[in-house]
């Protein structure tokens, strides 16, 4: 039930992205739920640092990046890696 949810959800925000040509960053191709070097020892359910680190860098790749007047696109940086955009 909670993945139907989420779907739901995913795509409304997924619609006005494109409604309004906004960008998108998708944490869950960027960050690797197997690495535990993504997340604190002591709250596994918080990001590390390298992991603020990676979506800071997104974020700034983003802003300096997407076209606000063309369409909207999804970005992410799979394990931290190479940024990737899709529309």
């Amino acid at each position: 039930k909670l993945d139907e949810v989420f779907q739901y959800f995913r795509g409304l925000y997924l619609e006005a992205a494109a409604q309004y040509n906004f960008a998108v960053i998708d944490l869950m191709r960027t960050l690797d739920s197997k690495d535990d070097s993504h997340y604190c020892e002591d709250h596994p359910k918080y990001l590390s640092d390298k992991s603020g680190e990676c979506v800071a860098r997104l974020i700034a790749h983003v802003v300096e990046h997407h076209n606000f007047l063309s369409t909207s696109k999804i970005y992410s940086a799979p394990r931290c890696g190479d940024f990737i955009s899709v529309e």
